[in-house]
């Protein structure tokens, strides 16, 4: 099945807030300095990608591009600005559930992955997005779409790992046999390009995928 669309899945860059493990679920933090030179990186990692469109989550750690509040991080009710730990209510009406953010980013790859391709014809280009969005999103429409049989993993893709900061993910998406639009995610949570960098380095834990439901 040749691409019809790749999206490439960059998660935004650092910010003290990572930093020092507060949950900010949809709270407007800012990049550190530290995020701000692994957004160059990921900016110099894709050089060569010539996008035809770009998305982005309306808040400012990942505010660049066009943005939609549907891309936003998972919200953490009254958890949002305390340390990790920090005990919550079960029943605390503001905070979406798993499967609540789940249904949220899969309406969005539908409406800006799905859709298009249904009506897209093959001309040898596939198109290319960008989408700039937040650890917990990221990896949960990755396992939603796994999940949903709306995506299949290449082989030695897993998603064992989390997706750290200004790491990138990439779907290729096509027309499948029966007809159906599917994924194949060819590259996830990858910080190769940080990797080689020097004195940059990337957090390997993320305060808001530590809150269950």
């Amino acid at each position: 099945m040749p691409p019809l669309t790749i999206a490439y899945i960059v998660r935004h860059g650092e910010t003290e807030e990572n930093l020092k493990m507060i949950m900010q679920g949809q709270l407007d933090t800012q990049l550190n300095e530290t995020g701000k030179e692994q957004a160059k990186l990921v900016a110099d990692a894709l050089r060569e990608v010539a996008f035809d469109k770009a998305y982005s989550s309306d808040l400012s750690r990942a505010r660049e591009l066009v943005e939609d509040k549907a891309l936003r991080e998972r919200h953490l009710g009254d958890l949002q600005g305390k340390p990790v730990g920090t005990r919550y209510a079960p029943n605390d009406p503001l905070l979406e559930s798993h499967e609540k953010l789940g249904q949220r980013a899969l309406a969005w790859w539908d409406r800006h992955i799905v859709a298009p391709a249904k009506s897209q014809g093959w001309d040898g280009q596939p198109i290319a997005v960008l989408l700039v969005s937040h650890g917990g999103f990221i990896g949960t429409l990755i396992k939603t779409l796994s999940n949903n049989g709306r995506a299949s993993m290449a082989p030695g893709i897993t998603t064992d790992k989390r997706a750290l900061n200004a790491s990138i993910t990439t779907v290729e998406v096509g027309r499948a046999a029966d007809g159906k639009i599917r994924g194949v995610v060819t590259r996830y949570a990858d910080t190769a390009h940080l990797d080689r960098a020097e004195g940059v380095e990337v957090l390997q834990s993320n305060a808001d995928e530590l809150v269950r439901d």
